[in-house]
């Protein structure tokens, strides 16, 4: 079985994820020297209520590779496989906090999909990757699916 592990820039409700089975990573948000997660330390009030009284913005950081040590050792005891489709390396290292941790597994098959994209656009691309799996397809094929839907929507040169 292929495990789909998703962030929460990807925007998608905690609520569904727990019903497709779909792991939630956090982000961290960092006012000045504070950090919080945002799934479990930060909600949307609070984060609002900070914003509001702090005179510069807030950062955000990747999640650590120890964040994912739980769901891929859960994986290895379960014999299953696990995609990581995380937010645009351009604008997030949560591609190589994955891959970082994936390397503390190496018995494990793990594949960090880079999906270029953000928001709704990754939130698409979770869901598909989710019922792709669900429907069967192993690791390798679903890296060949999100590939092509990223170059369908390339502009042609």
């Amino acid at each position: 079985m292929v495990k789909i592990v998703a962030d929460t820039t990807s925007g998608l409700p905690r609520e569904m994820l727990g019903e497709l089975g779909i792991t939630l990573i956090p982000q961290i948000v960092v006012f000045g020297e504070d950090s919080y997660r945002d799934d479990t330390e930060l909600d949307t009030a609070t984060f609002l209520q900070k914003l509001k009284a702090s005179a510069v913005l807030p950062k955000t950081a990747a999640p650590p590779p120890v964040l994912y040590h739980p769901v891929f050792e859960q994986a290895q005891r379960d014999g299953d496989e696990v995609i990581v489709v995380a937010p645009s390396a351009k604008v997030s290292g949560t591609v190589r906090s994955a891959e970082v941790a994936a390397q503390d597994f190496p018995n494990l098959k793990v594949a960090v999909v880079d999906s270029q994209t953000i928001a709704g656009n990754l939130a698409s691309l979770v869901l598909l990757a989710n019922g792709w799996a669900r429907a069967g397809a192993n690791a390798e094929r679903l890296g060949a699916r999100r590939r092509q839907c990223r170059d369908d929507r390339q502009p042609a040169e």
